[in-house]
């Protein structure tokens, strides 16, 4: 029995899926070789980045929709920022930031495969100058921003 349950609690985690995220052929068909890449609302630091992935792993980019084979659509809302704890005064003392988007693979104009959505949320407490505390927004916007498309990359990667 004590084996049995060994064995059950050692197979779990492969049961889930979780370590499967990046290691899967992707979100394209392998025949797929030229893309183009159309964003919606993703800053353009974002979208060089999403491009130098998609070449490192193969893909040529074409900005031609009738010589693309797929098209992939970035679509992101825009980037919430708001107060979320106060002190005494009623003066905020720290803001949550939130980026929601997703990704969606359309292959002869149908759409095959959808990222679902992709939230990334992250604060700043507020202290300092205003210089600062947008200093501090901007640095966050950025790391959130990445973070967000490396989440989008590791589900485009693995298919899910």
């Amino acid at each position: 029995m004590t084996r049995l349950l060994i064995l059950l609690l050692g197979l779990l985690p492969a049961a889930c899926g979780y370590h499967l995220a990046g290691h899967g052929k992707g979100a394209l068909p392998e025949d797929v070789k030229k893309v183009s890449l159309h964003a919606n609302g993703v800053p353009h630091y974002v979208v060089s980045v999403l491009q130098q992935r998609l070449a490192s792993a193969g893909y040529k980019l074409t900005q031609v929709q009738q010589e693309a084979e797929a098209e992939i659509r970035l679509q992101q809302d825009h980037v919430k920022y708001q107060p979320s704890a106060f002190d005494r005064a009623g003066i905020a003392v720290q803001y949550t930031m939130s980026i929601r988007g997703h990704m969606t693979i359309l292959v002869h104009d149908q759409e095959t495969w959808d990222s679902g959505v992709v939230t990334q949320t992250g604060d700043v407490f507020v202290s300092g100058g205003p210089a600062s505390i947008e200093a501090s927004r901007n640095r966050l916007e950025k790391d959130l921003q990445r973070q967000w498309l490396q989440k989008v990359w590791s589900r485009f990667r693995s298919g899910f």
